[in-house]
């Protein structure tokens, strides 16, 4: 098994991913890297050596995943759920001045869904969620975050437009009613990523992206790259992850039961375990062929479906370097999705498969970094119930 390799990209230029143009004037930009574009890269790098025939091999068994802006260079950002939610007046974390914080709803929901469904609990007032400061609506808030010293800090994601005009090839002047727009990240954001392959492979990507840079426009000055570095990330084991999931439902379960109007009929506690997959990137999904955004898992010989399951969709498509043509374009379930599923006996039994799954990732062209997942996104317990 491949190490992960966590890596941190410092711009020196403006970086443009391409994205779904609304006409040929105007030329958007994605606000992640995709891993296809940093395979890209390694191949025009290989190309360029006179390796081309190497480009197969080469990334067989490596797996690149997106790179997502951080703030800081030595932090891999997180998706926020699409469970997340923000007062609708003052959104925004509590580290902004007048942020009234950002708080995760789908482990209420759990309680109050098996209490109220499975359980027939009663209960006198509808289930809603409003600010816990000053008693607003909620909205969901999507984007990236990361946390440092116990504080969450939102990605704020910084762009630039230029307007040039095109060259007409055969008299080498402007060409007349020809302008266009081009769109690009500023070099204010580090990304973040990471990368699944062995170290040597490691160092040939990074030789790749320092020469041959990131992204369309890299002979006009685009996705110029000053630094890439290795970082450390530590993240829980999947057991305690899940652990404490279980322990945070608990709690809430007793608060969302202490109104019930029938509470000593209920049980005081879930009877099962439950557990979260969140989608870090897009992810391609299909039942019988056919898109959709629906997951169904299958452990130990076992399928389960999501007991509650909560998505947006997303376009993909993408660009095909090597054959000169678009590639296949489909939908997806996007980043931040998050499902929810119940075991009705002991987890543990369940862990190595989950653990593989989380390092595979799961659906289609994961070798790309769609299907990037975490079990049991630490946002849904750093964060106090609404």
């Amino acid at each position: 098994m491949n190490k992960i390799n966590y890596i941190s990209l410092t711009l020196k230029s403006p970086i443009r991913i391409g994205d779904v143009k609304p006409n040929f004037n105007f030329l958007p930009t994605k606000n992640t890297i995709p891993g296809s574009i940093i395979r890209g890269a390694v191949a025009e790098y290989l190309i360029s050596r006179q390796r081309a025939s190497e480009i197969s091999d080469f990334v067989k068994n490596i797996r690149f995943g997106f790179f997502y802006p951080s703030c800081n260079s030595d932090i891999f950002p997180l998706s926020l759920p699409i469970t997340a939610l923000t007062c609708k007046n003052y959104k925004g974390f509590k580290s902004l001045k007048n942020g009234h914080g950002i708080f995760d709803s789908i482990i209420p929901l759990i309680a109050y869904e098996e209490l109220k469904n499975t359980y027939g609990a009663k209960f006198p007032v509808p289930f809603t969620f409003t600010c816990p400061k000053c008693e607003s609506r909620m909205d969901r808030f999507f984007g990236l975050y990361i946390k440092k010293n116990e504080i969450h800090y939102n990605i704020n994601i910084d762009k630039i437009s230029q307007t040039k005009v095109a060259i007409n090839r055969n008299r080498k002047v402007a060409e007349n009613g020809m302008l266009y727009s081009i769109t690009a990240l500023k070099p204010t954001n580090f990304f973040v990523g990471k990368i699944i392959g062995d170290k040597q492979k490691i160092n040939i990507i990074f030789e790749s992206l320092m020469e041959k840079g990131i992204g369309a426009h890299t002979t006009k000055g685009y996705g110029k790259i000053s630094e890439i570095k290795e970082i450390q990330c530590n993240i829980e084991p999947i057991k305690n992850r899940i652990v404490q999931f279980n322990e945070k439902l608990k709690r809430i379960w007793n608060e969302i039961l202490s109104i019930a109007i029938n509470k000593k009929e209920l049980p005081k506690e879930p009877k099962a375990f439950y557990f979260s997959i969140d989608l870090l990137s897009p992810t391609i999904f299909t039942n019988n062929g056919i898109p959709t955004l629906k997951l169904n898992i299958s452990l130990n010989k076992t399928k389960f479906k999501p007991f509650i399951f909560s998505s947006d969709p997303t376009f993909i498509g993408g660009w095909s370097t090597a054959w000169g043509l678009p590639k296949e374009t489909t939908y997806g379930a996007d980043a931040g999705s998050t499902y929810i599923f119940k075991i009705e006996k002991d987890f543990e039994d369940y862990i190595p498969q989950l653990e593989n799954v989380e390092y595979n990732g799961i659906g289609y062209r994961t070798d790309e970094g769609y299907g990037d997942i975490i079990i049991c996104h630490p946002f849904h317990k750093e964060v106090d119930i609404i």
